[in-house]
């Protein structure tokens, strides 16, 4: 398991009176999570939260699903006409709602539809429309935005404290817009163990399925994958079907029949318009809390538009109003321990305010491993994402995608290796690229065989390495991490 110095929370409800701040349990970026439901077979680490330790007498998990998480993607190019969408700058100086909701993802986004039923909602996302970026909906260009590090990419990179490479998304609908965009349902057993009731949680997935949800046409390479998985014994054949269970099956896709990508943002098309209000480029500073009485209070937050003027926002006075952390694996405990919640020694040694000593803030981040097979073909394949998994019965995921946007930059040999080391170096996209730097172009034109483990390294890095001597070569970095490099033979 990859260990991250942030943390994943079971949420909590910490409240004294009326008012009360909800912690919505988080993974890593590329589990996402809305409120509807979460993926089985997935390993996360639940820090404990003591209630006797808390603000609230009982703790609840707001648990947001990663089946739409993991598996929605991005919203469509074609602009939302959301009259409630603004930039953060135009926001007043001073405003009131019934719930303030921190981070527009997969969980925030279909939450604050939800609550403006019947309440003022204010949503705020640090990043900006999907909708003003054609890169998002455009499956064909998936890579484009991962491979983006500028300031103001909806992907924002990152790398955990053991040198993997990730991203956290930027943008409004979170990880729905920059992930492989495959859907599906929460396991039976999962819901039940969380203690939702199922019934209402199938009626949350239709919900979401009939505006991000399409059934996709297998091409070629995803049909002679899900041949090959039931060769395996991957058994057994489920055909099309969103719900989570052993075999292989066709899965959901938030890519539409065009290619076009429909993500969290689009379910706020559920949402009443004179009930909610979203800010872009949104970036909350820090939680308000009441700290004169027995315990602390959330009340409100504090918030800078991207010129950097500061807005504050506070709960309406009225039973049950929340401030909703959905920031996102990272984002959350983050602004807990700027905030002042956290461990008291470490917020004390950067000069936060103690508001409250919570030691598990910050503390087990897990991940997923995933372990990647790049396999070069003797003739073109057709552009795909996840449509077709195999579930095996101990819970692992085997799935696959294809077409030239996985390699571009990413192959050269001889003489046309200086000439693209630019090329390379703009389109490696983190946890999805091949650690292999340099291909030989034969590899790709008749499906010879790779070279030998020593003829790369001499001909990437110049040096004369040993078969075994990796976290000696002096020339590359890439060589000194085995586990890293994927060619052990």
């Amino acid at each position: 398991m990859q260990q991250l110095s942030s943390s994943t929370l079971s949420s909590a409800h910490l409240y004294k009176g009326t008012q009360r701040l909800t912690v919505g349990h988080t993974k890593l970026p590329d589990q996402k999570q809305i409120i509807l439901g979460a993926r089985s077979g997935g390993r996360s680490l639940h820090p404990t939260m003591a209630a006797n330790q808390l603000f609230a007498p009982t703790l609840i998990t707001l648990i947001a699903a990663t089946f739409f998480a993991l598996m929605c993607s991005s919203p469509q190019v074609r602009a939302m006409n959301y009259t409630f969408m603004k930039d953060a700058s135009r926001a007043p100086n001073v405003s009131y709602y019934d719930y303030i909701i921190v981070g527009g993802g997969t969980a925030g986004c279909p939450l604050a539809a939800t609550l403006s039923e019947r309440s003022r909602v204010l949503l705020l996302e640090r990043g900006g429309s999907p909708y003003d970026d054609e890169r998002i909906g455009d499956m064909t260009r998936f890579a484009d935005t991962l491979s983006d590090t500028s300031p103001g990419s909806p992907a924002q990179r990152f790398v955990s404290e053991d040198g993997v490479i990730n991203s956290r998304p930027r943008v409004l609908g979170g990880g729905s817009c920059i992930n492989a965009g495959f859907y599906t349902r929460a396991g039976d057993n999962y819901v039940r163990d969380v203690g939702w009731d199922l019934d209402a949680a199938k009626a949350a997935y239709r919900w979401v399925e009939d505006v991000v949800a399409f059934q996709p046409e297998l091409g070629p390479w995803q049909a002679a994958l899900q041949s090959g998985l039931l060769e395996s014994g991957i058994a057994p054949d489920n055909g099309f079907t969103f719900d989570h269970i052993d075999g292989t099956k066709v899965g959901g896709s938030i890519f539409d029949a065009d290619g076009r990508r429909h993500t969290a943002a689009d379910l706020l098309r559920y949402a009443r318009p004179d009930g909610i209000d979203v800010l872009l480029r949104a970036r909350v500073a820090k939680i308000l809390f009441n700290v004169r009485g027995r315990r602390p209070v959330a009340r409100g937050v504090v918030f800078h538009d991207s010129a950097g003027r500061m807005h504050k926002a506070y709960l309406n006075a009225g039973r049950g109003n929340e401030i909703i952390l959905s920031a996102g694996a990272m984002g959350s405990p983050q602004l807990l321990m700027l905030s002042g919640v956290g461990p008291a020694g470490h917020l004390r040694s950067f000069g936060i305010t103690l508001v409250h000593d919570q030691p598990e803030v910050g503390q087990g981040m897990s991940d997923n491993p995933m372990n990647a097979i790049f396999v070069p073909s003797p003739s073109p394949v057709e552009i795909s994402l996840i449509q077709v998994v195999g579930i095996t019965q101990v819970g692992s995921y085997i799935e696959g995608a294809s077409g030239s946007n996985w390699g571009v930059g990413l192959v050269s040999s001889g003489r046309h290796r200086h000439r693209h080391r630019h090329r390379h170096r703009h389109r490696n996209f983190g946890m999805f690229s091949p650690q292999v730097r340099f291909l030989p172009r034969q590899c790709f034109a008749n499906g010879s065989e790779f070279r030998t483990q020593l003829q790369l390294c001499e001909e990437y890095c110049g040096c004369s390495c040993r078969r075994g001597s990796w976290p000696r070569c002096p020339r590359s970095s890439a060589h000194r991490r085995p586990s890293r490099a994927r060619w052990r033979q």
